[in-house]
C-alpha cells in the first residue's frame, strides 16, 4: 500500500526540484494522498485538488495534469481576477 504522506512531502519540497534546472509536470488529480486529510472517493476530489493546483502552481510547477480542467480554468480565472485586476 503506498504511503500518502510521501506524497506529501514531495509536495512540500516541491521547489527544491526546481533547482535541479528543469521543468516540472506534476499529475497530482485525484490521487490517493488526498484521503490523508479528506475521505472521498477519487471522482469527489475537484475542490482539495484544485486548492492543491494553486498552492503547486504558487510554487514553481510549470505544468499541472489534471482530470478537471474547466473547474481549474474557472477557478484560476476568478482567481486571477480577484488578485490582478479588482
Amino acid at each position: 500500500m503506498e504511503n500518502p504522506f510521501i506524497k506529501i512531502y514531495i509536495l512540500q519540497y516541491i521547489k527544491e526540484f526546481k533547482n535541479l534546472g528543469c521543468e516540472i509536470l506534476l499529475g497530482h488529480s485525484r490521487k490517493s494522498y488526498i484521503s490523508a486529510f479528506y475521505n472521498s472517493k477519487a471522482s469527489e476530489r475537484d475542490l482539495e485538488i484544485i486548492a492543491i493546483s494553486k498552492y503547486l502552481m504558487e510554487n514553481v510547477v510549470d505544468y499541472l495534469r489534471v482530470h478537471n480542467v474547466i473547474e481549474h480554468q474557472k477557478f484560476f480565472v476568478a482567481d486571477h481576477m480577484i488578485n490582478y485586476i479588482l
